[in-house]
């Protein structure tokens, strides 16, 4: 009795070349049908990818303009856009932008912690802590965002010191550092990490770091 064989291998058991070529063609099919049907918002979503890949800010804005009129909710269009937008200096649009984002998916830390950053670069620590922590919350190994909480603690430290010694509290500043070490303990920013957390250890022996966030002296009234 022969035994059955099967007509999709050859005698070494290779695939027979029809098949190579029939599974080559679904395979493409597969591909062009998955192109067909993805959303012209994500083709220009991806477009402007590449442009902000070139640098050019201003032109992946105008393309992401382009697709968020197509789809208003798409998040990663969102998220591109605020920080096209941030990059280009328009802070304001590039939070709300985030903040969309943020509503649509409430469970990424990523337009959280974007949001997070813009904040805390406008200098904005107390605003910045909020989406920070949420992001921390949906992923607590976020170690940029542990460092950016340290970084807005610090500062929210300082300031309380100067402005009265035995109220200002190291302990968060402290917490999120360690935290971020703990996380990423060869990440680039470990010394000055290290070296911020011996400022909040003994505040008084750094006067570079409290002069240099000292508010300006107000000036004399001019004489009469």
């Amino acid at each position: 009795m022969n035994r059955a064989t099967n007509p999709w291998k050859s005698e070494r058991g290779a695939l027979r070349p029809g098949l190579a070529i029939f599974v080559a063609l679904l395979i493409a099919a597969a591909v062009m049908l998955s192109y067909r049907y993805m959303t012209r918002a994500t083709r220009l979503n991806n477009e402007a990818v590449e442009q902000m890949g070139l640098g050019d800010y201003e032109k992946a804005l105008e393309i992401l303009d382009q697709a968020q009129i197509l789809d208003p909710d798409n998040r990663e269009v969102l998220i591109n856009r605020g920080i096209a937008l941030a990059e280009r200096h328009r802070f304001d649009e590039a939070l709300q932008s985030f903040e969309r984002a943020a509503q649509i998916a409430p469970d990424d830390p990523l337009p959280l912690f974007n949001r997070g950053y813009v904040l805390h670069s406008l200098r904005r620590y107390e605003e910045a802590l909020e989406p920070l922590r949420k992001a921390v919350g949906l992923k607590p190994d976020h170690a940029e965002a542990w460092l950016l909480i340290g970084e807005c603690e610090f500062e929210r430290f300082l300031a309380q010191y100067l402005a009265d010694k035995t109220a200002a509290k190291p302990e968060p500043a402290r917490e999120a550092y360690r935290t971020y070490l703990r996380l990423k303990p060869d990440g680039r920013d470990r010394r000055k990490v290290e070296q911020k957390l011996d400022i909040l250890a003994k505040p008084e022996e750094f006067p570079s770091a409290l002069d240099r966030r000292r508010p300006p002296e107000e000036p004399a009234p001019p004489p009469r």
